[in-house]
């Protein structure tokens, strides 16, 4: 057999011995030789090529020095000489040109891939009248050979006249046939003018193809292999089509740049190709039209970008303004490198702007405004019209190539930027936040301001964590615009653009503005002993809090405190006789005009040989009262009043008065607290009998017998002063007993505390341990004991009056087994059902017993859910399930559906737990298709369809039973 070829009469000669294919070395291999291959296979001999004309092959070489006289029927009838280890390679496999169709060949040329064309004609062979051969028959020649594609038609005799006849046909090829006989042919035309013969030079076996000094194999300068040698392709008129075809070719997606201005530098070598011109359709790039090498006078290199070559590309805005203003720089080639401002104008900006989803350009900046960066200067002299989607689509010179410095990076300024920046504190990682949008600065609204959104903040300023959280124009008020209100942070994302946001230039004034302390600085503050402006000193430093040594501590360090804090001036400065915490500052010595504790000298962090082991103490005159905490190593709050600690502080309030509302008796109601002026609520949480036994105390009430939250009560809003009230009940007021603040607006105000002292009744229902006051083990408060409901008899009725009890609306699920906990003390047991249209629970015939908690099937999980709620979710964390499987939404049915699946889908939608996982369509019903059924879920996948279910069949669920969830 012959391998390789363009057809069966030409290739590598092979032989089948055994169970296996071979080669035949080419050492003595002639004409005689290939007239026997030729004559055996029924093809007309040609030539007898060697060296691996058509390819090395594979396996064994089973013969060497083959010696046919020519007339031999079979091959292995001529002498020959079996291979031994010494002999040939592969390099060396015999090949022949046979014609089994009256050719085309090309010979006298330099390989088998250019020569004089012949043909055979009548059984003779002859040569091509060269005023009758043109490029696209050419191209089909080379194509018939496997030669790849025509270089260039040579015409004058320019491979000899040879001495065979010579023919004058005309072919009429449209150049994308694969044999020459398919062309349409007039045979013997009358004359032969010239009287020349025709040649042909083809690109090679395979026409290569690459793009070079590019990024990847999908962009760069564009060079053919042809001859053993890669050249170059010139040509002025180079354009998408072109370009699309390259793309195709190199499997690289689709164009979209096609360069002919040496955008990748200048090639070297010879000039394969010019004049290309291709429709955009063709399958290869010698399927296009183009002229003989010579005729074009181009003189720039043709190179491309493919969409698949954009993946190692990138572009991103590096300065502290936020994704949407900086300094532009591109990754290119490997690297990140820069854009010289070199004729740097708003229409390049624009670009940039549009590619990275920032609106439109606002600035477009030079001279490194934002900064010097790194690397290479990547791009220089760009010329956008503004109109292109990426940057590297704009017209620009050789990547790399260019005449600048970091000094002269190129930045921008988009309209969706949100650039972010503190004023008014310490240092730059503290003080009131501030944005600029559209070109002007503004500030933001304390409303809903809490720690996660100050924890964005921080992070996108590469000022760590959040450390305190500002509000009430704490660090001054600004000037300009207000320019956010109600920003919703999770805590998560890395700048605050992320976060919803909502405009407040209408809510808001500048008494209002909110502001941010991040672990990037340092921050000094006092704990209370007596009063607002007196109290021993901690600094916070690095993310953790420390006491100050008293070595050396005198009434100048004292000073500079006090005036840090805005208390005055300095009164005393004592040494305390007990230790807080871990000393983080020793033998301080401020002269006393300093503004902050850190402009003072002191001895390095850290220092644990304080010889005094005491901290250091402060009072001040307290001009500028201000309300202080203490803080152990947390996260605080604070606003224009003064310092709050989040979590585990001790409230040293001054002057506070405190009321009870709403109720029937000065004894009965909603507790408030008056403070600076302003009346406020008390948040709930951690809110227990010992509490409202200092309230009733407070108040010249007797002891309490209830400390419920004020579901029952109509809410007076306003503020919320309190947060985690921690009474031991020994307490003669409440401001001696332990608190947080509310910093990060957690609470809402049907959170709002109530008491109820003495004569009023005793029973009261519970949902203890949930994630709201809707949700959790169903206790009561029966005198100053609590009594938990027995799972082995309360079903939904009982449910039912407990949700309508509670003000949360109707029960949306009942789970057992202590599903929050077990409880304490006595049991309720519900010798009879409720009937469910009891005003509450106490109209239902029950007995009380004690209880050792010893069996895990006690306690009933109770949810409910407030009407409103069932409309259709209260937010993004509850609703009716639905995936999109295709290109459809649909729903799941609730068959089997339980806490565990719920868990998963809140775990996928990152809103934590699950606290109810309702089914009957609670969310309403939804369209279209039932995706799943029976989901068995275990509660530990990531994702829902991790899970077991069955699917949807047609006597299956019907949108009556569409699952749901409502998440923490």
């Amino acid at each position: 057999r012959l391998v390789g070829g363009a057809d069966a009469c030409s290739g590598r000669v092979e032989i089948h011995y055994g169970e296996t294919w071979g080669a035949v070395c080419d050492r003595n291999w002639d004409i005689h030789d290939a007239d026997v291959v030729c004559r055996q296979l029924k093809c007309f001999c040609l030539s007898a090529p060697g060296g691996a004309t058509f390819g090395e092959g594979a396996g064994p070489i089973w013969g060497d020095r083959v010696d046919c006289q020519g007339n031999e029927s079979i091959l292995w009838e001529c002498p020959f000489t079996p291979q031994g280890p010494q002999n040939c390679t592969h390099k060396n496999a015999a090949a022949v040109i046979c014609s089994g169709h009256g050719g085309p060949l090309l010979v006298d040329g330099e390989s088998r891939c250019s020569g004089r064309v012949e043909i055979l004609h009548e059984n003779k062979w002859g040569s091509v009248c060269d005023q009758y051969l043109d490029l696209e028959d050419a191209n089909v020649i080379c194509e018939h050979l496997s030669c790849g594609v025509a270089v260039s038609v040579l015409r004058g005799d320019h491979f000899g006249k040879g001495d065979r006849p010579m023919w004058k046909d005309s072919f009429h090829c449209r150049g994308n046939e694969s044999r020459l006989w398919e062309c349409p042919t007039t045979w013997d035309q009358p004359s032969c003018t010239s009287n020349k013969t025709a040649g042909v030079i083809c690109s090679g076996e395979n026409w290569q193809l690459r793009l070079s000094n590019g990024g990847s194999r999908c962009d760069g300068r564009l060079e053919v292999f042809y001859n053993g040698t890669w050249g170059r392709v010139l040509d002025d008129s180079w354009d998408l089509n072109d370009a699309n075809v390259v793309c195709r070719q190199l499997d690289c997606g689709s164009a979209l740049q096609a360069y002919n201005s040496s955008q990748y530098g200048h090639g070297a070598g010879p000039v394969w190709l010019t004049g290309v011109e291709c429709l955009g359709n063709e399958s290869a790039l010698h399927h296009c039209n183009r002229p003989p090498t010579g005729q074009s006078d181009a003189s720039d290199d043709v190179g491309l970008l493919c969409s698949d070559g954009t993946e190692h590309m990138k572009l991103h805005l590096v300065g502290r303004g936020g994704h949407c203003s900086g300094r532009v720089e591109v990754y290119y080639n490997g690297s990140w490198g820069t854009v010289c401002d070199d004729q740097w104008d708003l229409s390049d900006a624009e670009v940039v702007c549009k590619q990275l989803g920032c609106g439109h350009a606002i600035t477009a900046t030079t001279l490194a405004v934002f900064g010097e960066g790194r690397g290479p200067v990547w791009l220089d002299d760009m010329q956008c019209r503004g109109n292109e989607s990426l940057l590297w689509e704009c017209p620009l010179v050789e990547w790399g190539r260019h005449n600048c410095k970091h000094r002269e990076d190129a930045g921008v300024v988009c309209s969706e930027h949100l650039e972010v920046h503190l004023a008014g504190g310490d240092s730059e990682c503290s003080g009131r936040v501030e944005v600029r949008y559209n070109g002007s600065w503004g500030t933001v609204c304390d409303e809903s301001w809490d720690l996660n959104a100050a924890s964005v903040v921080c992070r996108q300023l590469d000022c760590g964590s959040a450390v305190a959280v500002v509000s009430d124009a704490g660090f001054g008020e600004g000037i300009g615009p207000v320019w956010l209100d109600e920003v919703h942070c999770r805590g998560s994302e890395s700048r605050l653009i992320h976060c919803d946001l909502f405009g407040g230039f209408r809510d808001c004034g500048h008494k209002e503005d909110a502001g941010v302390v991040c672990s990037g600085t340092s921050y000094t503050f006092l704990i209370c002993e007596t009063g607002a402006c007196e109290g021993t000193v901690e600094v916070y430093s690095e993310g953790r809090w420390g006491t100050v040594c008293s070595n050396m501590w005198d009434i100048p360090d004292a000073e500079v405190v006090c005036k840090q804090l805005g208390c005055g001036s300095a009164v005393l400065a004592p040494h305390s006789n007990t230790r807080v915490g871990a000393f983080l500052l020793n033998n301080v010595r401020c002269h006393g005009n300093e503004s902050h504790l850190w402009q003072c000298e002191s001895d390095c962090w850290d220092r644990e040989d304080c010889k005094s082991e005491s901290d250091t103490l402060v009072i001040c005159s307290g001009k500028e009262t201000f309300l202080l905490s203490v803080f152990l190593n947390i996260s605080t709050s604070f606003g224009k009043q003064g310092l709050l600690a989040e979590q585990g502080s001790i409230f040293c309030l001054v002057d506070l008065e405190i009321r009870i509302v709403e109720g029937p008796s000065l004894c009965h109601g909603m507790v408030e607290v008056n403070y600076r002026g302003v009346w406020g609520s008390v948040c709930s949480q951690s809110w227990d009998l010992k509490d409202a036994a200092v309230v009733c105390k407070q108040l010249g009430c007797e002891e309490p017998e209830a400390a419920p939250s004020s579901s029952q009560y109509r809410h007076t809003g306003g503020s919320i002063w309190l947060n985690r009230v921690q009474c031991t009940g020994n307490e003669s007021s409440l401001w001696e007993c332990q608190a947080e603040t509310l910093g990060n607006h957690e609470c809402n105000h049907w959170m709002d505390v109530a008491v109820i002292c003495k004569v009023f009744r005793t029973l009261k229902l519970i949902l203890a341990n949930g994630s709201s006051p809707c949700a959790g083990r169903l206790d009561v408060i029966i005198g100053t004991e609590k009594a938990t409901a027995s799972d082995t008899v309360f079903d939904m009725r009982g449910a039912e009056v407990a949700c309508r009890q509670a003000h949360c609306g109707s029960a949306v699920s009942i789970k057992r087994k202590s599903y929050f906990g077990e409880g304490i003390g006595l049991v309720m047991n519900n010798k009879h059902d409720c009937s469910g249209s009891e005003a509450n629970i106490w109209q239902c015939n029950h007995t009380l017993r004690k209880k050792k908690i010893v069996e895990p099937s006690f306690d009933p999980w109770l949810g409910c859910v407030s009407e409103d709620l069932f409309q259709g979710g209260a937010d993004a964390c509850s609703g009716r399930v639905e995936i999109q499987y295709g290109e459809t939404w649909g729903a799941v049915c609730d068959r089997n559906w339980d806490i565990h699946d719920a868990d998963v889908v809140c775990r996928q939608l990152k809103c934590g737990f699950a606290v109810f996982a309702p089914g009957g369509a609670t969310f309403g019903e939804g369209a279209g298709p039932i995706w799943g059924d029976r989901v068995d879920c275990r509660g530990n996948e990531s994702i829902l369809w991790e899970c077991p279910f069955t699917p949807q069949g047609p006597q299956n669920c019907i949108h009556k039973d569409d699952a749901a969830v409502i998440c923490s």
